[in-house]
């Protein structure tokens, strides 16, 4: 279901090379567009969402994982509070 519009402004060379191609893909310009948008915004999220670690850092990372650190005294006050009050 397409319900809304998208426009933008091109020039008559950008319009024109849009259009052979979508003509070369075997599709109208509206659905090599919207493909086209869609590819691009989904790689973008995509790289934005991806954590990339160095070979060293994703050891540290592991590292930490493996062996995290004790509890603080008032996170441990904080635990037994929170047990206690969800026992009542």
């Amino acid at each position: 279901m397409k319900d809304t519009r998208i426009e933008f402004r091109s020039s008559p060379q950008e319009k024109d090379l849009v259009a052979l191609a979508a003509q070369l893909a075997g599709i109208n310009v509206s659905a090599f567009l919207r493909e086209a948008a869609l590819q691009a915004a989904n790689e973008i999220i995509r790289q934005h969402e991806q954590l990339k670690l160095s070979k060293s850092d994703q050891d540290l990372f592991l590292k930490a994982l493996d062996s995290p650190p004790e509890p603080s005294p008032r996170l441990k006050k904080s635990m037994k509070k929170y047990r206690k009050q969800r026992l009542n």
